[in-house]
């Protein structure tokens, strides 16, 4: 399931979007591979579960990780102009419960471009929450993996980063990314 992604690129835009809506992103999506665009629809809880994810992930990652972000409150309404992810969505009651969000996540392509790098640990934990997992080579390296210092701007970012840990625990997803890696 790790190489799902590979599946979801060779078909098309419709083909795409009738997979996901009938196996569910909890049983396609790797957190280990972030780094597609989406349209999450936050009236349903998985989608919602992987908007959390993907706040998380942008959050403790380094660099502008969300490009194109639009936001609207349904697919009839027009994209709300100039919308900029509010403050209010790293609280529970905060994020809301219907509307489409959509994005491009990405995290450097592997070589830290935009000043984006992935958060290995990060990512292993959120494998928790879908199908995918963690494949069996990655868990060998794991140690080469968490070798990497947290950055600078995670220190100044410590208020968002708990409240996006107590966001995601409250459904169940317990994480510990201030263990020293």
């Amino acid at each position: 399931m790790y190489n799902f992604d590979m599946v979801l690129g060779g078909l098309d835009e419709e083909e795409n979007a009738d997979i996901v809506f009938r196996l569910g992103w909890l049983n396609v999506w790797s957190p280990l591979k972030p780094d597609i665009y989406y349209e999450l629809n936050q009236h349903r809880r998985e989608e919602r579960l992987i908007s959390k994810a993907l706040l998380h992930l942008a959050v403790v990652e380094p660099g502008e990780n969300w490009w194109g972000e639009t936001f609207q409150w349904d697919r009839g309404n027009k994209i709300i102009p100039g919308w900029e992810l509010p403050i209010t969505w790293f609280t529970e009651d905060g994020m809301p419960r219907k509307g489409i969000l959509k994005l491009l996540y990405y995290s450097g392509e592997g070589e830290g471009k935009e000043e984006c790098a992935p958060r290995w640990r990060l990512r292993h934990a959120l494998s928790g929450m879908v199908l995918a997992g963690v494949p069996k080579f990655l868990k060998e390296d794991n140690e080469k993996i968490y070798k990497s210092n947290l950055p600078a701007s995670l220190v100044q970012r410590k208020g968002l980063l708990s409240i996006a840990q107590n966001m995601l625990l409250k459904d169940g997803i317990k994480l510990n990314y201030r263990q020293k890696m």
